[in-house]
């Protein structure tokens, strides 16, 4: 039954001619009253092909007080699935939202939709069918330096929301922790972070997996005002099951990396355009794999390109 029109679906005119959506990397500014809110403790993760930030500037005014904001994008991306057995090409589209308290908590969510025209991967839909929600709360733990060396520290929890009836969803309901820091070197910025995702019970026809671990580094480059480079490198690491009740299960741990450059532009005041691209270098192999609907990791199954738009407001 092909899938039912949604509101994302009607923002795809724009997601096209725009280009993912990616918070920013580092101030646009000398200002000394930058202060990043976050180093990427939100994600469209890996939905739409989108990267956590590494750092995030601030608007508003001076002082040491958080200030309001909110962060939305469209992205829209492409991915050549290779596997040992099975090939294919998919399409995804994101829509991510991030909000900045004044009480250094924050919150985000974002959705992604996917389509493929490749019998290997899909059933009878060939339309966007619907992808897993995911929602964020986070709070920045620690602040410390001057602008132009600043350090941050944040921790975030987060729930991935289990959807029936996709090809490219997943049935489980998966608890998601994790830190991630930041430090500035003047028109540089360092992240590190951590995530450690426990797996809920998927579907009949899924692979049973157990919880999953991500590993990851970004190093961002702030070349003008209006121009920036971001390089992102993550491992993740899936582990096994020993789920007797599963008709299928990965009985052995697994690992992929993934790397991811990209370059933002800034277009206006409120608006950022980003373009990038997403290489496997260490791949999973086993066409089974893709029972485990591993969708919404960056890069599980090929190498990719994405464009987004992001508004700052």
């Amino acid at each position: 039954m092909p899938a039912k029109p949604n509101f994302l679906l009607s923002l795809t005119t724009l997601a096209l001619l725009s280009s993912p959506l990616s918070f920013a990397l580092v101030d646009y500014t000398e200002n000394e009253a930058f202060k990043p809110q976050r180093s990427g403790a939100s994600s469209v993760a890996n939905k739409a092909p989108a990267s956590r930030s590494v750092t995030k500037p601030k608007r508003g005014g001076g002082g040491d007080s958080t200030p309001l904001g909110f962060n939305t994008g469209l992205s829209y991306g492409t991915q050549d699935i290779e596997l040992e057995g099975q090939t294919g090409k998919v399409e995804t589209m994101g829509l991510e939202a991030h909000f900045q308290t004044r009480y250094n908590i924050f919150m985000a969510v974002s959705y992604f939709q996917t389509k493929s025209s490749s019998g290997s991967l899909v059933t009878e839909q060939t339309s966007f069918q619907k992808g897993n929600p995911e929602i964020t709360l986070g709070f920045n733990w620690l602040q410390f330096g001057k602008a132009s060396d600043l350090a941050t520290v944040d921790l975030y929890g987060g729930l991935s929301l289990g959807q029936a009836n996709s090809d490219f969803a997943t049935e489980r309901s998966d608890q998601v922790v994790g830190v991630s820091t930041a430090k500035r070197f003047y028109n540089f910025a360092l992240g590190l972070g951590y995530e450690y995702r426990m797996t809920g019970n998927g579907g009949a026809n899924e692979m049973a997996i157990g919880n999953i671990t991500k590993l990851s580094a970004s190093l961002g480059w702030v070349v003008s005002s209006d121009i920036r480079f971001l390089i992102e490198g993550s491992t993740y690491n899936i582990a096994g099951t020993d789920d007797a009740g599963a008709l299928l299960r990965l009985q052995e741990k697994v690992s992929f990396s993934t790397v991811t450059p990209q370059i933002q532009l800034k277009i206006s005041p409120l608006v950022d355009l980003s373009l990038g691209a997403k290489f496997r270098t260490r791949r999973l192999k086993d066409s089974n794999l893709t029972q485990a609907r591993l969708w919404s990791l960056d890069g599980a199954y090929g190498n990719g390109v994405f464009a987004g738009l992001n508004f700052n407001i």
